[in-house]
């Protein structure tokens, strides 16, 4: 399998980093009660549709992600990734990019002041998603290259680097 098929196994990582901090940020709500607030953050209802809008998109990511890899797996033992194969796995990992980071960074404002502590996992999270997605794989021109693949155009090669 060559390289770029490799993409979904990178899309594992941000997915991860986002699923542990919607966790963490749940454990918090259930306990936190903001400031002029009488109940957890947990009943407020903008938390609620926040959190499920957040856990819902990066399900189907995830989703998106898994038929994308099937696929690849399917062409490569076909004998060759085809360009469509390699175009939605590329697509994909973008997907979960943007989902993930969407998610850690709700998670990251929802829990307030408590996120922004050294010791704060949602900190680490934010951190760590944010490096994560730096990848070129996540990049502009990954998913600009898979959309030329999708429309039968020949993708660019990376301007070389000094």
């Amino acid at each position: 399998m060559p390289f770029f098929a490799l993409g979904p196994l990178l899309g594992a990582v941000p997915l991860g980093i986002a699923t542990r901090a919607l966790d963490e940020l749940l454990e918090l709500a259930r306990s936190t009660v903001r400031f002029g607030q009488a109940e957890p953050l947990l009943h407020d209802q903008r938390f609620q549709d926040g959190f499920t809008s957040a856990r819902v998109r990066l399900a189907a990511a995830r989703g998106y992600l898994l038929e994308q890899a099937t696929e690849v797996w399917r062409t490569a033992s076909g004998g060759a990734v085809t360009p469509a194969a390699q175009a939605g796995a590329t697509l994909a990992i973008g997907l979960v990019a943007e989902a993930a980071m969407d998610a850690v960074r709700f998670a990251h404002e929802a829990a307030g002041t408590a996120s922004i502590r050294n010791d704060s996992v949602l900190s680490r999270c934010l951190n760590d998603a944010t490096v994560a997605t730096r990848h070129v794989a996540f990049s502009p021109f990954a998913r600009q290259n898979a959309g030329r693949l999708l429309l039968g155009i020949p993708p660019r090669q990376p301007a070389p680097t000094r």
